[in-house]
C-alpha cells in the first residue's frame, strides 16, 4: 500500500535553547539557482548550526564556485556543511573543486570535526552527533565503501547518535525511478548500529518507518516516537534541495511520509533536533508548510 502524504501545514518549532540541542539540515540536490537560494534561506530561517548535504551541489563546473558563494554569503563563511558526494558532482561539476571548497568552508569553524577522505569515506562529529559520510555506489569500490562503513560505526563515540550518510539508493529505499545502486550491505551495515541514513539522489522526499530489515522492508513500529536500537532504525530521503520535482512511481506499507510531486511537493529540508537521547524531526517545505513531524528515541 502507498503512502500518500498532503500538506499539513503548521509552523515551526521554536528554536532549540542554546546548548541544549543541536539542529541538522538535512537536503540534497540542490544546482544553483534560485530554488536553491530559497532553500538556503529556509535553512537560515530555522537556525540550523550544521547542514549535512547528501549530494549533487551545482551540476555543472560552470556553478560550482556560485554554488559555494551561495552557501557562504547566505549561511557564513564559517558554517559547517558537511557534502557526501553525489553521481553530478562528479560527472559534471568538477569535484576536486567541490571539495576544495568545501574543506575550506570546514577549516574556518571549529563546531564540526572531521576525518578521513572529505565526502567518500569520512567521519564527522558535531556536539553529540556523529556522521559517518560514504560515496558507496557514487565512487570507489562498494565493498570498501561498505568496510569503511562498519569500521566507523564500530568505533562510535559512546553515547553519540549515529547517523549514517551517502547520496545513491536501493530501488526500493526511494519512491521514484531509481535503480539498485548501493546494494544492501551499507543499509544493513547502519541499522545494525542504530544509525539513522540519510541519501538523496531522487528528488522527492520520503521517509520509512522504524525497520528491523532494509532488505526486506520489514515493519517494526509504525507510531512515533520511534525507538532507533541496534536492529532498528529509519532511513529518508531529501532529495528537494532545487533541481526538479519528480512524482511519486513506488511505494509500500513500509513508507511514513512521502511527498512528490504527484502530492503537489515543493522544495524544503528535513529538520532535527538532537537532544540527549531525543531527536524531533519536522520536513519543511519553502512556503512555510510542515509536512512530516516525528520523533525518534535513542535506545542504545
Amino acid at each position: 500500500m502507498s503512502v500518500w502524504a498532503t500538506n499539513t501545514g503548521g509552523t515551526t518549532p521554536p528554536p532549540p535553547p542554546v546548548g541544549s540541542a543541536a539542529r541538522v539540515a538535512f537536503v540534497g540536490d540542490s544546482g544553483y539557482g534560485s530554488n536553491f537560494q530559497s532553500v538556503l534561506n529556509l535553512i537560515k530561517s530555522e537556525g540550523a548550526g550544521m547542514t549535512l548535504f547528501v549530494g549533487d551541489t551545482a551540476y555543472g563546473s560552470g556553478g560550482d564556485d556560485d554554488w559555494d558563494a551561495m552557501v557562504r554569503n547566505t549561511l557564513g563563511s564559517a558554517d559547517p556543511v558537511i557534502l557526501a558526494v553525489g553521481n553530478h558532482d562528479v560527472s559534471d561539476s568538477n569535484f576536486s573543486t567541490v571539495r576544495s571548497m568545501a574543506q575550506a568552508r570546514l577549516a574556518k569553524q571549529s563546531n564540526v570535526k572531521c576525518s578521513g577522505s572529505y565526502a567518500e569515506k569520512m567521519t564527522c562529529t558535531y556536539k553529540n552527533l556523529y556522521f559517518v559520510v560514504s560515496s558507496v555506489g557514487t565512487t570507489g569500490s562498494i565493498s570498501d565503501r561498505e568496510a569503511f562503513l562498519a569500521s566507523s560505526l564500530n568505533n562510535a563515540p559512546k553515547g553519540a547518535w549515529r547517523i549514517c550518510a551517502w547520496h545513491k539508493n536501493q530501488r526500493k529505499m526511494q519512491v521514484g525511478g531509481k535503480s539498485d545502486e548501493t546494494g544492501w550491505t551499507s543499509y544493513s551495515t547502519c541499522r545494525q548500529k542504530g544509525a539513522l541514513i540519510a541519501t538523496g539522489h531522487e528528488h522527492s522526499y520520503s521517509r520509512t518507518h522504524l525497520l528491523s530489515s532494509m532488505r526486506n522492508q520489514t515493519v517494526a513500529s509504525t507510531t512515533s516516537p520511534y525507538t532507533v536500537t541496534e536492529g532498528k532504525t529509519i532511513a529518508f530521503v531529501s532529495g528537494l534541495g532545487g533541481v526538479g520535482i519528480r512524482d511519486q512511481e513506488t511505494g509500500g506499507s513500509w513508507w511514513a511520509k512521502v511527498y512528490t510531486a504527484s502530492q503537489g511537493a515543493t522544495y524544503g529540508v528535513l529538520f532535527g533536533d538532537f537532544y540527549e537521547n531525543r531527536a524531533d524531526f519536522y520536513f519543511k517545505n519553502i512556503k512555510g508548510q510542515i509536512i512530516d513531524k516525528f520523533t525518534v528515541n535513542k535506545g542504545y
